[in-house]
């Protein structure tokens, strides 16, 4: 893993169980009844990837922290990342990215809808995804939208 920071300072950590905390946080996560875990689980992710960097990432006054997710981490949301207090959503705005290419931003249109569509029923060998519904309300609760639930 590399962190860059804006400042031109460059962190290169590994973590040996990395893989396995991540694995257990991402089978935690989709259970409501698993709180602690997560948490227990978000804290230790956080300790190893965001915490060497908090103090330049406080010396350099970052608002956004741009991940480039690979391997595992690609399973879990970032924003879940927990410090003991705050979930890292909460301390900074959070960007994910496929790859490091980088291109214009466009401006966003006004009178933005979203169409926000789920699969709630195993199918065709996939199994259910359990907190569909309730990430579906969530989204439109948040953004103008058409709220279409495939079971």
């Amino acid at each position: 893993m590399i962190i860059i920071i804006d400042n031109g300072i460059i962190y290169f950590l590994e973590v040996p169980y990395l893989k396995i905390a991540v694995k257990q946080l991402r089978e935690n996560l989709s259970k409501p009844h698993t709180l602690r875990q997560v948490q227990s689980l978000s804290q230790k992710v956080y300790s190893w990837l965001i915490k060497p960097a908090e103090a330049a990432l406080a010396d350099s006054k970052t608002s956004t922290l741009v991940f480039v997710p690979d391997g595992s981490l690609r399973n879990i949301p970032m924003a879940a990342l927990y410090d003991g207090k705050q979930y890292l959503i909460e301390k900074y705005s959070i960007a994910l990215t496929p790859g490091l290419q980088l291109i214009d931003p466009k401006p966003l249109r006004k009178g933005l809808k979203t169409i926000a569509a789920g699969l709630s029923e195993p199918r065709s060998g996939f199994s259910a995804l359990h907190n569909v519904k309730r990430e579906l309300n969530e989204i439109c609760s948040q953004v103008p939208s058409s709220n279409i639930l495939c079971s």
